[in-house]
């Protein structure tokens, strides 16, 4: 089971638990939930994102450019337009660009970046930048 900083990263079927970690999900009134006890036996509470509305429906636009093509355009429109306007107070976030039109959407959350900055442009080329950091993400 993978797991992310707002719990667990998928949700099983309704009901269903996690036999490992002895994960129960709910879905309740305030939209998805999973519960389960702590190794000092304290009950641990996540509300999980909402996938509902919207952006159920939503299907990720087919690259229409080559990798190195699209590597290419998304760091020079870093570099060139949105870096030199970016504040000591950004870093560590995520930006998604645009790699066709240049818009963008900067957000700590890298998911809500993309969802932003599709809800304004849904046939978007995105491009992921970490601010201040040559890695999206980091293992280890």
């Amino acid at each position: 089971m993978r797991w992310s900083n707002v719990g667990p990263a998928f949700l099983p079927a309704r009901g269903e638990t996690s036999g490992r970690a002895g994960v129960r999900y709910n879905y309740g009134q305030g939209g998805p939930q999973a519960d389960c006890h702590s190794p000092t036996g304290h009950r641990v509470v996540w509300r999980l994102p909402q996938t509902g509305g919207m952006m159920r429906n939503v299907k990720t636009p087919k690259r229409r450019y080559p990798k190195e093509e699209f590597e290419r355009r998304g760091d020079e429109i870093y570099e060139r337009h949105i870096r030199p306007k970016l504040k000591p107070r950004d870093e560590g976030k995520f930006l998604a660009i645009d790699i066709e039109t240049g818009e963008y959407e900067l957000n700590e959350d890298q998911r809500l970046a993309s969802v932003k900055l599709r809800s304004r442009m849904p046939d978007a080329q995105i491009w992921f930048v970490r601010v201040g950091s040559p890695y999206l993400h980091r293992f280890g």
